[in-house]
């Protein structure tokens, strides 16, 4: 079985990339959201209980915002977060060649600009050789407990990319949702194609999704019916804490008899779901990617990185591709600006910089909707 994680970071700030990732970890038999935490030796819990950095054999997998804070965050955060991203670096562990290899659309086009380039050698606040052994530590947990991890899967979209998909769809909930969709599809695509050296769980297989609510959104059964291409949606519940979907692929559901429309528990069933499902995955059914799965379930839930192990994981893989990106930024601008203070990017600190560099912004040529986002 698969548990699939899904997290982003970003969607607030004025400055910087949005980014999200997919985290997929298998194992043969049944495996739960929170059981990784139990059977991996010397990874602690996702409320942090256990303070393990000076630890060079322990990691701690949770809510980045748990692990970035202070003046120290950035160091916390690349500690338990890189070891674990390092077999997918280039010899000269640039981070361009981490974001080339896990990126599901590819390196951004607007890296070209200097101020977003952000070519620099990794780790930013370690000693290479000790993540290096740190890395093989990891790994032989992963060994040791029986699991498998699959490469991660980043989506990043730098500003002038985030302006143009708002203004496309007159909304900013559309980051998170472009990025579900595109993460999801990929990862159910992509896997499982198991390293020949790990154990991995044969296939067809279940996997089960836990994602973060959605661009405001309360309930997801239509929305999620669009986007699964060869699955059909079999039942879901819906309440305000938790949403549950159980989608099985269209041959599956074909086989077993299986009604169109899903069976709906939690709210009334409307006009609009009942459409929406119609016209959905039978219509462009991408089975040969959905036979490999026997059943699908998705679990949307507030505060999901406190329930599961994969989603705490892909909230601080992508927390740390945001860190490095906004490392490099100030660093630029700081060349251009003596004394210019960093930024997180967020709105409250994003106008202050933005009048700091304006004058080197103009002088270099570039353009305020380069830099910053619309909303």
């Amino acid at each position: 079985m698969w548990q699939i994680g899904i997290d982003e970071a970003g969607y607030g700030p004025t400055l910087g990339p949005f980014v999200m990732t997919a985290v997929g970890l298998g194992r043969p038999g049944t495996l739960r959201a929170s059981d990784p935490w139990r059977l991996l030796d010397d990874v602690s819990d996702h409320v942090c209980r256990r303070r393990p950095y000076a630890a060079a054999d322990s990691f701690c997998i949770a809510d980045s915002k748990q692990l970035h804070r202070g003046k120290h965050g950035l160091a916390e955060l690349e500690w338990h977060t890189l070891p674990i991203l390092w077999r997918w670096l280039d010899g000269e562990r640039r981070f361009v060649s981490l974001l080339a290899a896990l990126s599901v659309n590819g390196l951004p086009a607007e890296m070209a600009l200097p101020c977003y380039q952000a070519d620099l050698r990794l780790p930013l606040c370690h000693d290479a050789a000790t993540v290096a052994v740190r890395a093989e530590r990891w790994w032989q947990l992963l060994r040791r407990a029986g699991l498998y991890l699959a490469p991660p899967r980043l989506f990043v979209l730098l500003p002038p990319a985030i302006n143009a998909a708002i203004a496309a769809h007159e909304t900013k909930a559309v980051l998170p949702m472009l990025g579900w969709q595109v993460l999801f599809t990929v990862w159910l695509q992509e896997i499982p194609k198991p390293a020949a050296a790990d154990a991995s769980p044969g296939s067809p297989q279940c996997c089960e999704v836990w994602c973060d609510q959605l661009g405001g959104r309360k309930y997801y059964a239509a929305m999620l019916a669009g986007m699964l291409s060869g699955w059909q949606l079999e039942h879901y519940v819906e309440a305000r804490q938790r949403c549950q979907y159980v989608f099985r692929p269209v041959q599956e559901q074909r086989r077993c008899g299986t009604a169109d429309v899903g069976q709906r528990k939690g709210r009334p069933a409307t006009q609009k779901d009942t459409s929406n499902h119609r016209q959905t995955n039978l219509l462009r059914a991408d089975v040969e990617s959905a036979t490999r799965w026997q059943q699908c379930t998705v679990v949307i839930t507030p505060r999901a990185e406190r329930q599961s192990f994969v989603v705490a994981l892909a909230s601080m893989i992508s927390k740390y591709v945001r860190e490095v990106f906004m490392h490099h930024w100030n660093a630029y601008w700081q060349q251009y600006v003596p004394a210019l203070r960093k930024t997180a990017g967020y709105p409250r600190d994003a106008g202050r910089f933005l009048r700091e560099i304006e004058s080197a912004r103009c002088r270099l040529g570039l353009a305020e909707s380069l830099l910053r986002r619309c909303r």
